[in-house]
């Protein structure tokens, strides 16, 4: 690929960023070619230089997926080629100016030129990998255990705050508090109410409430508590935890279940691509590093950064 087509690469690179500046921009009549019948067809000319539908189709390539609709409508259309166009424009005057002669720029082209090769041959790899269904299958059988939900847990939770160091009587009354909260619940009262009332808890304000938790994730001083708790409704205390009392309900519980293969077949063929791909990758990393000799000079890699002072 020559220098000139490297150049148009690198901006059609910026193609996306700048659609949206293009729509108010002032227009010049343009000549737009008609179908001529051939397999890349002309949609302008600028200069002489043909604007194609091959270039058309790699500008909407870069943009993002979500978006791509919106350029294949008839003004997306036309707003994409402009910025075609546009690019055109700024590479001829680019060259005019001598830019394009640059040192930075050349080492710039080259650059990008590496990035895209290297994108190409891992595209390559791609191409050869292959996910059988029977080895999803199987990966899903030989990990049960990430496809198990675990019971969870919800909880509601009043706390009489007390600090680890409090003294025996200060002990002694809150729990004669959290045990006149339970009588209460017994009598009648609303856990919920009890709770935005009394509890010096952050979960309060929710009326005590912390979600459905695996037991695993349920706070350790009250996790013996509540998983202690037999029937969904029913209420466990006065228990001593890290920042008090606490007077614990159960409010609901999920049991164990399994995500169905059916679900979890995208991501496990997803997952096993990725990593066959992964490792095709390094292993042919491994092979180029064998092949071609490599030579690194620490002693210039130290001295990246470092000023050399003229005499």
């Amino acid at each position: 690929m020559g220098m000139d087509g490297l150049l148009r690469i690198v901006a059609c690179f910026y193609l996306v960023f700048t659609l949206a500046s293009c729509a108010g921009t002032a227009r010049k009549k343009i000549a737009v070619a008609g179908d001529t019948g051939q397999e890349d067809r002309v949609l302008a000319t600028v200069g002489g230089k043909p604007v194609t539908e091959s270039d058309f189709n790699r500008a909407l390539e870069r943009v993002p997926a979500a978006y791509r609709d919106k350029y294949l409508s008839a003004d997306g259309k036309k707003q994409l080629v402009r910025s075609l166009i546009e690019d055109e424009l700024f590479y001829q005057e680019g060259r005019r100016l001598g830019i394009d002669s640059a040192r930075n720029v050349k080492a710039e082209v080259e650059d990008f030129r590496k990035r895209i090769i290297r994108e190409r041959v891992s595209d390559e790899l791609k191409k050869k990998v292959v996910v059988k269904d029977s080895d999803i299958e199987r990966y899903y059988r030989d990990n049960q255990e990430k496809y198990t939900v675990p019971e969870k847990l919800r909880l509601g939770v009043i706390m009489i705050g007390l600090s680890k160091d409090a003294a025996p009587e200060e002990v002694e009354k809150a729990e004669e508090k959290a045990m006149n909260i339970i009588e209460r619940l017994s009598a009648g009262e609303e856990f919920e109410w009890l709770a935005r009332q009394l509890s010096g808890h952050s979960s309060g304000k929710d009326g005590g409430d912390l979600g459905f938790l695996a037991v695993e994730d349920i706070p350790a001083d009250i996790a013996v508590e509540a998983s202690a708790i037999p029937v969904v409704g029913e209420v466990s205390g006065p228990v001593r935890g890290e920042l008090g009392i606490y007077i614990v309900r159960l409010t609901g519980k999920q049991p164990e279940s399994t995500v169905a293969f059916e679900e979890a077949g995208g991501d496990i063929e997803r997952a096993l691509f990725k990593k066959a791909h992964d490792d095709a990758y390094k292993e042919l990393l491994e092979n180029l590093e064998d092949e071609f000799d490599i030579e690194i000079d620490e002693a210039a890699m130290n001295r990246i950064g470092v000023k050399t002072i003229k005499k």
